[in-house]
């Protein structure tokens, strides 16, 4: 299924040399059912491999796939300097189809009830039903609306009611050097969306 998506034999070849890399077939085949284009699918392949190539590096198994070895990725990627806008989607794109498939094992999911987490967990349905997002962009939103309401209220109770028009303005601009131009449209449009 990846020469589908990539000509170069070569290529197809270095994407297949890593822990994950038996599985990008399987995933490529997966993000055509789901109707994702030519281009994303080449590009989330891309990244899966990317991933695949840091825990060959790290000595990860892929029986050692979760969240939190998603989690370690970005963060070491980021201190290197690397913009990883989008890197824990894709990934979490892969490991439910890898949990579909019964490759790897669900974790098992804790509810969240604190009093954000039942935000959060409001805030998604509305994006799913309401606005009819994918999961993918219904995480991103959501982590953008986290890292918001995290750093405006500090461990403090949310109050929404007396969040300004500066508030927002001012978490915009601290975000939009560090990330594209398409990435701080993402975080204008999640926050739009929140409020």
């Amino acid at each position: 299924m990846l020469d589908h998506f990539f000509e170069d034999p070569g290529l197809v070849a270095r994407l297949r040399v890593c822990p994950v890399g038996s599985y990008l077939d399987s995933f490529a085949l997966y993000l055509t059912e789901k109707a994702y284009g030519p281009s994303t699918a080449r590009c989330y392949i891309k990244i899966v491999a990317c991933f695949g190539r840091w825990m060959a590096r790290a000595g990860i198994h892929e029986s050692d796939l979760c969240e939190y070895v998603v989690e370690q990725f970005v963060r070491e990627r980021q201190r290197q300097g690397y913009r990883l806008q989008g890197y824990a989607g894709v990934i979490g794109i892969f490991l439910e189809h890898l949990q579909g498939q019964g490759l790897i094992v669900a974790p098992e999911s804790i509810p969240d009830r604190s009093e954000m987490g039942l935000l959060k967990s409001r805030y998604g349905q509305y994006l799913k039903k309401e606005r009819g997002l994918t999961e993918t962009t219904v995480i991103r939103y959501q982590g953008t609306i986290d890292r918001f309401l995290a750093e405006r209220f500090e461990g403090k109770s949310l109050q929404l009611e007396v969040l300004t028009p500066s508030d927002i303005t001012d978490f915009v601009r601290s975000r939009a050097h560090s990330v594209s131009p398409s990435g701080a449209s993402l975080i204008v449009t999640a926050l739009r969306s929140f409020l």
